[in-house]
């Protein structure tokens, strides 16, 4: 297992004063991502025993005691999110900063140019987004391309872009049937 930190994955910023700001904030996150959980009584940590040293599957990465793995396979959200189910987990859940560049980290290393799904999608019904574990988007971080998310008509589901010409991914929406 190869246990990454949060200094071997892409920063966001460069410069000196923007980093450390950069790295408060991620802090910050970190620890109200541990507050909520406590809350709520449940983690997204599908494939961890409460108590156990952390042991990730074969093919998965460890980050913040969450198993992550990309896979390089065309399906759509649907079938890639059975995938997730079929190995213990569900589809990603970006929900700041440090866990999207983790993302991307896993994203680049497979497929330099592909598109590939998260737990998100527009539920019409209830004109919310919502991520795999039934909670809404809300108005905290996100790393929506111009113009997203789409608010209204079809069900959608989000999925991260490549920017041309770079290694960085933006989220954008698309039907939820379309492989990818």
């Amino acid at each position: 297992m190869e246990k990454l930190t949060d200094d071997e994955l892409p920063q966001l910023y460069t410069r000196g004063d923007e980093k450390k700001m950069h790295d408060g904030i991620l802090k910050q996150l970190e620890k109200l991502e541990i507050g909520v959980k406590n809350l709520q009584g449940k983690s997204e940590e599908t494939c961890v025993a409460t108590g156990t040293p952390l042991t990730c599957p074969t093919g998965y990465k460890e980050h913040r005691e969450v198993c992550y793995k990309a896979f390089d396979i065309h399906k759509d959200f649907h079938d890639s999110a059975a995938t997730c189910t079929g190995d213990g987990g569900t589809l990603a859940m970006p929900r700041d900063a440090g866990i999207n560049a983790f993302l991307v980290y896993l994203m680049n290393a497979i497929n330099k140019y592909g598109h590939f799904w998260f737990g998100l999608r527009y539920q019409p019904r209830e004109g919310r987004w919502e991520w795999a574990d039934g909670t809404t988007l809300g108005t905290g971080w996100g790393s929506w391309q111009p113009g997203f998310p789409l608010n209204h008509g079809s069900p959608y589901c989000a999925r991260y872009r490549k920017i041309p010409l770079s290694d960085q991914y933006t989220w954008d929406a698309a039907d939820c049937d379309s492989k990818f």
